[in-house]
């Protein structure tokens, strides 16, 4: 039996109702509670309207404040994942709501019901062990502060609930097709379980509250590891669940959709013996795998270019690198060198690697590319780091390797690091 809700006394309660009956339960739950009721309007039904109204008036008649809003969508909308969608923007709604009455606490209406389906959809298509948690009584989503008073009851004692308290409350019919996934679940799955344990939403409340546990306990872990330098090395002796948590954490907090197989991917390329790899995520993102180090970045196009100075000055190259030529050393400059030379020195070319680029060196030619791996220089860097040549030859590849030049006169030449690859 669902008994009354005495705490939060204390707290103002945004609650979100829909008018289905989960919601409307919960509504007359907290009634005599510090609240306000925001509805959500999704405008793709022709009840929706009437609902609106009848809920704003409801409100109205009992002097508690009601906000609500109606959402548009386009047709390419509509086509696509509409749960999803509509998801985020009632989260953006209730943020708002929430800032508007400096309200302490958003309330929703799910139930142990939608934590079983959310659970079996999530170990369906593949996820982290956040996913296997579902969501908890009292949880974040940003800045939201979220409580679900509702979830250690099933659906039929809410409808019970309903039906002895006469709550008037609208149903939807959208839930009752399978054209949606979760209904799917819920009309097809759930009633065989429900068959084998009556009860098997207390089983899942259970199960989650001690994944929630173990997942606080990695997640000491994992911000450990992502507050750091996140050297591969140290990813390496990591335990694997501590480097799966660490991967979907990373991706999550980056908005980057994931499933298991990417995880394992990425986790691959990490834990391989090989100095470079990278994978390719949606949003125009990489992983980028760099000797001992990794990162998430945008995938940038390498830059060509190939520039003649004629004079003394600084320089800036399509990748934000700065070249300096100066007669005296320029402490400005992160590498420097000083070129030796008896008659005319300009012009000198700055440009960026070539295949087959070799460079003079006392023991002989050497191909650039050896040079780079030998320095462990990351894949990425090695198309853009700047080579100077002088007479066609390679003399200087800052941080590198330089060539001495005998000469009466002698120039400097600087160079910065841009912040093209981050």
């Amino acid at each position: 039996m669902i008994q009354r809700i005495t705490q939060y006394y204390e707290q103002k309660i945004v609650i979100g109702v829909s008018s289905g009956v989960d919601s409307m339960v919960l509504f007359d739950l907290l009634k005599n509670h510090d609240i306000v009721v925001a509805h959500i309007n999704h405008n793709v039904r022709e009840e929706s309207e009437f609902e609106q109204t009848y809920l704003r008036d409801f409100c109205l008649k009992r002097n508690i404040p009601f906000e609500t809003i109606t959402l548009e969508y386009t047709k390419e909308e509509l086509l696509e994942n509409f749960q999803l969608l509509a998801r985020n923007k009632r989260y953006s709604f209730f943020k708002r709501v929430m800032v508007k009455y400096d309200a302490d606490v958003l309330a929703l209406a799910h139930h142990g019901d939608d934590l079983v389906e959310t659970i079996l959809m999530s170990m369906t298509r593949g996820t982290s062990l956040r996913g296997l948690i579902g969501f908890g009584e009292q949880s974040t989503i940003g800045t939201l502060n979220i409580i679900r008073p509702l979830l250690k009851y099933s659906k039929d004692e809410i409808i019970t609930y309903a039906e002895e308290n006469e709550i008037v409350f609208f149903e939807d019919a959208s839930n009752s097709t399978n054209k949606y996934t979760r209904n799917r679940y819920r009309s097809q799955v759930l009633p065989f379980l429900k068959e084998e344990t009556p009860n098997i939403h207390l089983k899942y409340v259970s199960m989650s509250e001690d994944l929630q546990d173990i997942h606080d306990y990695l997640m000491i872990e994992v911000n450990k590891f992502i507050d750091s330098e996140r050297r591969v090395s140290d990813f390496q002796r990591l335990h694997i669940a501590v480097q799966r948590e660490i991967i979907a954490t990373i991706l999550k907090r980056q908005s980057i959709p994931f499933n298991s197989n990417l995880l394992n991917e990425i986790i691959s390329i990490l834990s391989s013996s090989g100095p470079n790899a990278e994978i390719h995520l949606p949003n125009n993102l990489v992983v980028i795998r760099e000797y001992d180090s990794f990162s998430i970045r945008n995938n940038v196009d390498p830059i060509n270019f190939d520039i003649e100075i004629k004079d003394f000055g600084t320089y800036v190259l399509p990748t934000g690198d700065r070249i300096s030529v100066t007669q005296k050393k320029d402490d400005f400059n992160t590498h420097s060198y000083k070129l030796c030379y008896n008659n005319l020195v300009f012009p000198i070319r700055v440009r960026n690697r070539r295949m087959g680029d070799k460079m003079t060196l006392p023991f002989g030619t050497k191909k650039v590319k050896s040079l780079f791996i030998d320095q462990k220089i990351p894949k990425l860097q090695r198309e853009t780091l700047p080579l100077i040549l002088l007479e066609e030859e390679i003399i200087w590849i800052p941080g590198i390797k330089e060539k001495r030049i005998e000469g009466k006169n002698y120039i400097y030449i600087g160079y910065q690091k841009g912040d093209y690859y981050g």
